[in-house]
């Protein structure tokens, strides 16, 4: 559990600190021409579907993550017999 809230805590972090650097400039360039940073923000879910649904993709979460914990919970109980 301490590995994955480490790991959400460095992914937030990171996206704070693209956001913050990245937001308000055109870009950052690491190698002229051939490989360089852009600020993109997706409103939607993969690939911008489902843009501007934002109650539907936040049910569809709060749904996944009940059941999610509901089998982990199952998981758990069966291992402990």
């Amino acid at each position: 559990m301490a590995i994955i809230t480490i790991l959400v805590f460095l992914d937030q972090l990171s996206k704070w600190l693209i956001k913050l650097r990245l937001k308000s400039s055109l870009g950052a360039v690491v190698l002229k021409n051939i490989f360089s940073f852009v600020y993109v923000e997706n409103k939607g879910i993969a690939f911008g579907m489902m843009s501007g649904k934002k109650t539907i993709i936040m049910f569809v979460t709060i749904i996944s993550i009940i059941l999610l914990l509901y089998y982990l919970c199952i998981c758990i109980q069966i291992d402990t017999l």
